[in-house]
């Protein structure tokens, strides 16, 4: 693959709309940090979901995607899944058959790796509430 030049930013809204053309709408996509959670098992990680989603037959339903930071890096390693907005975080490979029957099989969150916040004990299925990604607005591809 050729190397691009974005030189304005309709180019990049370009690429970008290029790039979401080649998703499937219809698959479940766990996103898995793959920068600074690399350090703390990030690729054990992706790879113990390749094996489970393999082994399960799920290749056509689930896409396992390779993301910049997530930036909650505290809570490394840390993955999303979408449509559903679930964010798991402070992972181990030895977590992701659970996620894999649980929630991409069953549709159930696995109450253990959601966050809980430490100053009220409140526990948050989807990102964008948890206290520190709720007032951010996301920028990127």
């Amino acid at each position: 693959m050729g190397e691009m030049k974005l030189e304005k930013i309709e180019d990049l809204e370009s690429y970008r709309g290029e790039i979401l053309k080649r998703e499937d709408p219809n698959k479940v996509k766990v996103r898995i940090c793959m920068t600074g959670c690399r350090a703390y098992g990030a690729g054990e990680i992706r790879e113990a979901f390749l094996s489970e989603i393999k082994e399960k037959g799920l290749e056509e339903k689930v896409d396992i995607i390779s993301t910049g930071c997530h930036g909650f890096c505290a809570r490394a390693p840390v993955i999303v899944i979408d449509p559903y907005d679930i964010f798991y975080q402070q992972l181990t490979p030895d977590d992701v058959p659970e996620i894999v029957s649980e929630t991409l099989l069953k549709g159930e969150v696995v109450e253990r790796l959601l966050f809980r916040d430490p100053r009220d004990g409140r526990v948050y299925v989807k990102s964008g509430e948890v206290p520190f990604y709720r007032d951010q607005t996301k920028w990127g591809l």
